[in-house]
């Protein structure tokens, strides 16, 4: 299988394309590169705001992986929120257009963090994001994919990533990527254990 992975250098990248490189083709993408990526594995460094980039690394794509929502790759907090919106609405309208049949956008359970630790939370709770550039990336990237994939074909699924061990990261992907398309083209998926909650977060 075809796996196009954004973020390429964030730590979930790195575990996902781990897991995947020895029964998949992976060509994985970023901003910029921060270590070597693993032999084998196809890199092209640009930006997703760049609609022909968009369009070159989706060329023979069947599945994306999209971890770029999870990453701050700029210094400036807007353009951080602008890569993660644009990047991730040029993305997935792309991917619709030449036939990409699932997407796999990745966000936070960290969007859970006012709620206390004890309380335990399920993929069909909305999630409640704080005024932190990293909240809202995340938060935007989920919205712009659910709304994006409500007409057409294109599979989607928000895995909101918590503290995953490698095995569990390869239990979950392996699953997304080998199940039956479900009867909806959109769910929620989470994995690994929810963070404790930054110290000055409130808390409800």
């Amino acid at each position: 299988m075809n796996i196009l992975i954004t973020g390429a250098n964030h730590p979930f990248a790195r575990a996902a394309i781990a897991v995947l490189q020895s029964l998949h083709r992976i060509r994985a993408v970023d901003v910029g590169l921060g270590a070597p990526l693993p032999a084998g594995v196809q890199h092209r460094m640009g930006d997703l705001r760049d609609l022909a980039f968009v369009n070159s690394v989706l060329s023979g794509a069947e599945v994306v992986l999209h971890i770029a929502p999870l990453t701050q790759p700029f210094d400036s907090d807007p353009d951080n929120l602008d890569h993660a919106a644009r990047g991730t609405y040029q993305l997935v309208q792309t991917a619709q257009s030449v036939g990409v049949r699932q997407i796999i956008v990745a966000s936070s359970l960290a969007l859970f963090d006012c709620l206390p630790e004890q309380v335990v939370i399920g993929p069909t709770w909305r999630p409640r994001p704080q005024p932190r550039a990293s909240d809202f990336c995340a938060y935007a990237a989920e919205i712009l994919v659910r709304e994006c994939v409500r007409i057409g074909t294109l599979q989607a699924t928000c895995v909101r990533v918590g503290e995953a061990s490698a095995n569990e990261i390869g239990s979950v992907l392996n699953a997304l990527l080998n199940q039956n398309t479900t009867k909806e083209n959109w769910e929620v998926v989470h994995l690994g254990k929810r963070p404790k909650p930054e110290a000055n977060v409130p808390q409800v």
